[in-house]
């Protein structure tokens, strides 16, 4: 087993805080979705302002991006095969792996990229350095 897995399933076994940091504002079943450029743009816009209520399944895409990204910086993973793990956000309903939803993650990847965002710690945005924070004391990296 990967160590990075091992670190996330003895925090997970210690730690069960996850739903008291969450505050519901809507669900969307992005079973149904499909394609919807305004959906992709509401999960980059995670990474661009300040959200005052976290709402999903758009943090839940967020959140993955920000894990594959420092899963690829701390432990050399390869980013697009852990946002394609099952496990990416252990308990996370909901979590939409890659291969599950191609066309929104690349279009988020785009965003990120076309607005320079991708240096999630140096951040100037609560809810992405919360983010970053969270996944540092979960995989206990510094």
């Amino acid at each position: 087993m990967k160590e990075w897995k091992i670190r996330q399933q003895m925090y997970d076994r210690t730690w069960h805080d996850h739903d008291d940091l969450i505050n519901y504002l809507s669900y969307v079943d992005t079973s149904e979705l499909g394609f919807d450029p305004s959906f992709a743009g509401q999960i980059g816009s995670y990474f661009m302002w300040q959200w005052e209520m976290l709402v999903y399944p758009e943090k839940s895409y967020a959140v993955a991006m920000v894990y594959a990204k420092l899963l690829e910086k701390y432990f050399g993973e390869n980013f697009y095969e852990v946002l394609d793990d099952q496990d990416l956000l252990l308990g996370d309903k909901f979590f939409v792996r890659y291969s599950h939803n191609k066309t929104v993650y690349d279009t988020l990847i785009g965003i990120i990229t076309k607005y320079d965002k991708w240096d999630f710690e140096n951040s100037q945005i609560p809810q992405v350095l919360a983010t970053v924070d969270y996944f540092k004391k979960e995989f206990s990296v510094a």
